[in-house]
């Protein structure tokens, strides 16, 4: 949500018009397929026709959680079409978390306040090359160099949603 926010308000004070596509499948539960909005029909995601033909460019959410999708954008992006991503795992413009300062910071924290036993709440298992990946290898690497011990039971993947988040905590 900061993120559509804070695009809404910028289109504001630019007096644009902001053309939004969300696909979440059916009830936005980790157990739903991921469904993204996409601008062709297909079974595995929600048809919003966005794209080159009505936008004078796309801002993309990562992981696109399929290799078809990133090429896609890849060739879109390679004939002039401007495309920014917003997290790590595609190539091109990105605006994405420094995930490793932040996770060193986070358990670094933790370990201050006494904490030895830290679970991992991760995105999803098919984001291992992108932001998820980036953030469940240093929560790795710090814990091994804090001496906290690892469990792996302790390490769950929420998918980005709500309720995902909710079931692994």
């Amino acid at each position: 949500m900061p993120i559509f926010r804070g695009m809404s308000r910028a289109a504001q004070r630019l007096e644009c018009n902001l053309l939004l596509g969300c696909g979440i499948g059916p009830s936005a539960s980790p157990s739903d397929p991921y469904r993204p909005a996409w601008p062709f029909a297909a079974k595995d995601q929600d048809f919003v026709p966005v794209g080159p033909w009505n936008t004078h460019g796309l801002i993309v959410l990562t992981p696109l959680h399929s290799p078809e999708r990133s090429e896609y954008l890849q060739q879109l992006q390679a004939t002039g079409f401007p495309i920014l991503f917003i997290g790590s795992g595609e190539s091109g413009p990105t605006i994405m978390a420094n995930n490793i300062a932040g996770m060193m910071a986070v358990v670094r924290h933790l370990i201050e306040h006494g904490r030895r036993r830290i679970a991992f709440l991760a995105g999803s298992l098919d984001d291992l090359e992108g932001d998820t990946g980036r953030r469940l290898n240093t929560f790795r690497r710090a814990c091994a160099e804090f001496g906290l011990a690892q469990d792996e039971r302790l390490i769950v993947f929420g998918r980005h949603v709500y309720d995902g988040g909710f079931t692994g905590a």
